[in-house]
């Protein structure tokens, strides 16, 4: 908590010295407002039952789940898009303001999110919980393959590769299996568009984004440039595509320093007690994130709603499963003495 506190000080002041559109008033109310936010979801997973936690998600999971296939059917059947590789990109429901979640990049990333919690439950066995899981994990993949956000796409096998190796569950295995055949039959049906994916797009042009800056820092290589500074004036890019080169090009090394205390804090509370269920999902969120950063996210102090579920709500979660381990062992020793 004090990491993230100074990470989102740092942030806010910076603004000071930026040509950006944000005060150093409106950040730290912001900042203030994600703080109770992390320390309310810490405290709700120190203290809830597990059974209790495990229903909550599922039960965000299956709304989500149920967006998604509004979403999708609304867009091929009602609005007749063509279902192809990048013959549209989904962002929303083409419906009013309904499942509007802006970019289909960040769609993809945001809704990954909640594939990555399916994936989590599944790893229960013996359970109908982890049955209604992949029933769930199912109807979101269609959604995240149509927004076309490869960042989703590899943060996502990334996450599911980590708690294969963590849970081992056969349930999981069985549904990675079947999700790796249903992707090598969509590239074999695609195959020239998914080459063109890499041997053309690639990054998408982010290289000269990271190149800009890794030539920029050095400018202010201590306290940045400032919070939402002018990037690359004129160019399409406006923001890093690299959340750790962003915050090393807005609050330099002060802000990467706070950044890297604080998710590395994160990291080591969940190596101590890697063996429990609860932190081992928070922190295969944390992966997805961590591998999201490294070509997307951006201004996670200034935009709340999705970004707080990408961003913030992973590190308090596994915060909160491991302060839940902490209080347990404190209470047995008590009792115990």
């Amino acid at each position: 908590m004090f990491f993230s506190a100074l990470f989102m000080g740092v942030c806010s002041v910076s603004a000071a010295w930026g040509d950006g559109g944000y005060s150093i008033l409106y950040l730290l109310k912001r900042s203030a407002l994600i703080f109770f936010y992390l320390v309310g979801v810490i405290c709700l997973v120190s203290v809830s039952e597990v059974r209790h936690i495990k229903t909550f998600l599922l039960i965000v999971t299956i709304i989500r789940a149920i967006g998604a296939i509004a979403a999708v059917y609304y867009q091929l059947c009602v609005l007749d898009k063509e279902f192809g590789w990048r013959t549209f990109r989904i962002g929303s429901m083409g419906y009013g303001e309904w499942v509007g979640l802006g970019h289909p990049v960040i769609a993809g990333i945001y809704m990954g999110v909640f594939a990555v919690i399916s994936m989590a439950l599944v790893g229960q066995e013996r359970s109908i919980l982890s049955w209604v899981s992949f029933l769930v994990l199912l109807a979101l993949i269609p959604y995240i393959f149509l927004t076309f956000a490869r960042t989703a796409w590899i943060a996502g096998a990334v996450s599911g590769l980590f708690l294969l190796f963590f849970t081992r569950s056969r349930i999981l295995v069985w549904a990675v299996i079947n999700m790796g055949l249903v992707f090598l039959i969509i590239v074999a049906l695609y195959f020239d568009e998914a080459t063109r994916e890499v041997t053309h797009r690639q990054f998408s042009n982010r290289g000269p984004g990271w190149l800009w800056v890794v030539n920029h820092l050095g400018e202010n290589i201590f306290l940045g440039h400032g919070y939402d500074h002018t990037f690359w004036k004129g160019h399409v890019l406006t923001h890093a595509h690299n959340f750790y080169l962003q915050v090393a090009y807005e609050q330099g090394l002060i802000g990467l320093s706070a950044l890297l205390a604080m998710l590395s804090v994160v990291c080591r509370s969940y190596w101590n007690n890697r063996t429990n269920y609860l932190v081992s999902l928070g922190f295969s969120l944390l992966v997805y994130l961590l591998a999201v950063m490294l070509v997307d996210i951006d201004y996670v102090i200034a935009r709340p709603g999705i970004y707080w579920t990408i961003f913030w709500f992973p590190l308090a979660f596994t915060l909160g499963a491991v302060n839940r381990v902490y209080l347990l062992e404190k209470t047995k020793s008590s009792y115990g003495s």
